[in-house]
């Protein structure tokens, strides 16, 4: 089967990766898939803590902010216990 020039332009206008089925994505869709992925990891969140901490943003004392890590450390100690790894079986 041949293929005339208008065809091969047609097909090429959208890009070679539409012709392959891998469309562009837009780079704002790029970017919050990126960011949905950090929120998704529990470093982002101690991350978040630690610099709001740091600046005296939350506005606890001392005593507050150990007995408030005392209970993420059983929380999390407690939910380590439950859930299983990633790729092993039940």
């Amino acid at each position: 089967m041949t293929i005339s020039r208008a065809q091969l332009a047609k097909e090429l206008e959208p890009g070679l990766n539409a012709l392959f089925g891998l469309e562009y994505r837009s780079e704002k869709e790029t970017i919050m898939k990126m960011i949905l992925a950090r929120l998704s990891e529990p470093s982002t969140y101690a991350g978040a803590a630690a610099m709001l901490a740091s600046l005296g943003v939350m506005g606890f004392n001392e005593g507050q902010w150990t007995m408030l890590f005392g209970a993420a450390a059983a929380v999390s100690a407690a939910v380590a216990m439950v859930i299983r790894e990633k790729g092993k079986p039940e």
